[in-house]
C-alpha cells in the first residue's frame, strides 16, 4: 500500500508540474544532451506556430534561423560543461527565433541545465519580444524626432534673438548716442 500511495503521489505530482508548464505565458522548450525536443508546452506552440507533435524528438534547429544553428549549438555545448545552473541566453542581445511559415523574431530566452538519470537535460524559457522591440523602434523615431523639432525651435529662438533683438539694441544705442 505504501508503494501504491507513493505512486499515486508521483503522478499528482507530475499532473501539478505538467499543469504549471502548460499554463505558463512563456514558451518552455526542453531538449537533451542531443538537442533534441522532449518538451514543448502550448505557449511555445503560439509562439512559433509548430504544434506539439511536430517537434517532439526533433532538433531544435528547426526553430533558429540557419545562420545562428552552428554557433547555438556551440553556445548549448559550452553552457553543458559550465556547472552554472541557469542563465540569460545572448546576454543583453535579443535572439531569433524561426516561426513555422518561415518568419523571423526576436525572442527574450534563459537556459538551465539539470543532470538526470536519464542524461542531461536543458529548459529554455523564452518570450516573443516583437511588439516591445516595435515599441522600443517606435520610441526612437518620436525621441529623434523630439530632438529634431528641438533643434529647430533653438535655431528659430537664435534668429529671432539675433534678428529682432540685435535690432532692437542697435537701434537704441543710436538713439541713445
Amino acid at each position: 500500500t505504501e508503494r501504491v500511495e507513493a505512486e499515486r503521489e508521483q503522478a499528482r505530482l507530475a499532473a501539478r508540474l505538467s499543469g504549471l508548464v502548460e499554463s505558463a505565458m512563456d514558451g518552455i522548450i526542453t531538449v537533451d544532451v542531443g538537442q533534441r525536443i522532449i518538451l514543448y508546452n502550448r505557449a511555445a506552440e503560439r509562439i512559433f506556430g509548430f504544434p506539439a507533435l511536430q517537434v517532439m524528438g526533433r532538433p531544435i534547429d528547426m526553430l533558429i534561423p540557419k545562420r545562428f544553428r552552428t554557433l547555438h549549438r556551440k553556445h548549448v555545448d559550452a553552457f553543458g560543461t559550465t556547472g552554472v545552473t541557469s542563465r540569460r541566453m545572448g546576454g543583453s542581445a535579443v535572439l531569433t527565433g524561426l516561426r513555422a511559415t518561415g518568419e523571423e523574431f526576436p525572442i527574450d530566452a534563459s537556459i538551465s541545465q539539470v543532470d538526470t538519470p536519464d542524461g542531461k537535460l536543458f529548459t529554455v524559457i523564452l518570450r516573443d519580444v516583437t511588439d516591445r522591440m516595435r515599441a522600443q523602434e517606435e520610441l526612437a523615431v518620436f525621441a529623434a524626432e523630439a530632438n529634431g523639432a528641438r533643434e529647430q525651435e533653438k535655431a528659430r529662438i537664435a534668429r529671432e534673438l539675433h534678428d529682432e533683438l540685435a535690432q532692437t539694441l542697435a537701434a537704441a544705442k543710436m538713439d541713445a548716442r
